[in-house]
């Protein structure tokens, strides 16, 4: 496939959002203990570059025309943190800096941590026209272990090169092209449209509007002990459900609890679920491929006082297999641009309540020579979606990384700190009762 092809629709989408919503990236951060120089990692980058060929692109050209073009640019930046949390602006700093697809689609930002902690941060930011969160965590997996070989002064393992990927559509199951296709695609946006239009979604109060051009991506870290985690896998399979409709549903909760604070009245609200479409797809993917292969499901819901966490989990999971059933993943691809196109039309809408992208469990070592990988997470740009809460998440040893995006100045800090400590409280509480209930 050759590398240098028009863009499919989901990436000319993600490229349209770069330029009109400020910047549509990925920030994927690796906490690691040891000293990584800039030398070592300019030379991993090279190599990884060898194995990604769209990190040696850039896109170019109008909408509608838009095309992968050579000559990409790696941008390599050094921040020191004097404080140990210091690298959490820099990461946020990141996911705000639009990224200037005509020289290059990656940026690297290493940041050591002060010498007491022993840590450092690698952060990559990347075009979501290339990348998506389970990719992304794969890359630093290439990265580190390149590093790891060149800190001992050995000569990295040759790292198969992948083959450039054609489009998304390209590679959906063939009952899914041709004019049915399209035919389908534009049913599924009157039908959505209908239902925004009949069940406006509510959420968290805006608390200042700005314009689109205006907006910032918030980020806000929360982050779940090896313990509790594996308790949560185990109750969620006990429960009949899975850890990403329990996610779903702790963030739908604690929502509607900062809507509606004396718990008097039913809220109704809108959650979006991102699923891995690589298994779906001819042939099937590994997730090594560096490509946004990831749809989305998006169901109403309907809170009240009285809801039961484990029921909504069950029916969030039975919403997100009937929707892997009846292919309206790939449908949403061919219709991502006019999705996203009403956000403009109508900047103060908001597009949905909540969304839990969870890449699960990280499946890649902890040791890399030198260095020992302690921690993996990403962020996702998310100044466009007014008022939705966004919950991006990763579980690496068995600790889970929850990476909380809203867009400012609609909410503030303050009030995403309520709800993601409510959100956890939600998850706590509904284990240790699932678990009483068990042994009672």
């Amino acid at each position: 496939m050759n590398a240098l092809r028009p863009l499919g629709r989901v990436e000319d989408t993600f490229e349209r959002l770069n330029r009109l919503a400020t910047t549509w990236t990925i920030a994927t951060v690796s906490c690691f203990e040891g000293a990584l120089t800039v030398e070592l990692l300019h030379r991993a980058m090279a190599i990884a570059c060898a194995r990604h060929p769209r990190l040696n692109c850039r896109i170019v050209g109008e909408p509608g025309r838009l095309h992968f073009a050579t000559g990409g640019e790696v941008l390599l930046r050094v921040t020191p943190a004097r404080e140990p949390e210091d690298w959490r602006a820099v990461v946020e700093a990141e996911l705000n800096e639009p990224i200037a697809a005509e020289l290059g689609l990656i940026r690297v930002h290493l940041v050591p941590g002060p010498a007491s902690t022993g840590l450092t941060r690698l952060i990559t930011v990347t075009h979501h026209a290339i990348s998506d969160g389970l990719s992304c965590m794969h890359l630093h997996r290439d990265l580190l272990t390149c590093c790891g070989y060149l800190a001992l002064g050995e000569t990295p393992p040759v790292l198969a090169p992948l083959p450039a990927l054609p489009p998304i559509e390209g590679l959906a199951p063939e009952h899914f092209g041709g004019l049915k296709y399209w035919l389908r695609g534009w049913w599924f946006l009157l039908k959505t449209g209908c239902v925004l239009l009949r069940h406006q979604p509510t959420g968290l109060p805006i608390e200042k509007y700005a314009p689109i051009k205006a907006r910032r991506t918030g980020l806000l870290t929360r982050v779940l002990e090896a313990d509790f985690t594996r308790t949560l896998v185990r109750r969620c399979r006990f429960e009949k459900t899975s850890v990403q409709a329990a996610l779903s549903a702790a963030l739908l909760i604690a929502v509607a609890r900062r809507v509606d604070p004396v718990r008097e009245r039913t809220v109704r609200l809108t959650g979006q679920s991102y699923l891995n479409l690589r298994r779906f797809l001819t042939p099937p993917l590994s997730n090594d491929h560096l490509a946004p292969l990831a749809s989305a499901s998006r169901h109403s819901y309907t809170v009240t006082p009285t809801t039961d966490f484990w029921e909504l989990a069950r029916q969030i999971k039975q919403d997100l297999e009937v929707t892997l059933q009846n292919g309206d993943l790939f449908t949403i691809v061919g219709v991502t641009w006019p999705m996203f196109k009403f956000l403009f039309l109508f900047p103060r809408q908001r597009a949905f309540s909540t969304s839990v992208s969870n890449v699960g469990r990280v499946e890649i070592p902890d040791r890399y020579g030198p260095f020992v990988l302690r921690q993996i997470g990403f962020a996702s740009s998310h100044g466009l979606l007014n008022g939705v809460l966004a919950a991006n998440v990763a579980t690496f040893q068995d600790t889970m990384t929850i990476n909380f995006n809203y867009s400012m100045p609609a909410l503030s800090r303050q009030t995403i700190e309520v709800v993601a400590d409510s959100a956890v409280a939600q998850l706590l509480v509904a284990v240790r009762e699932s678990c009483l209930q068990t042994s009672g």
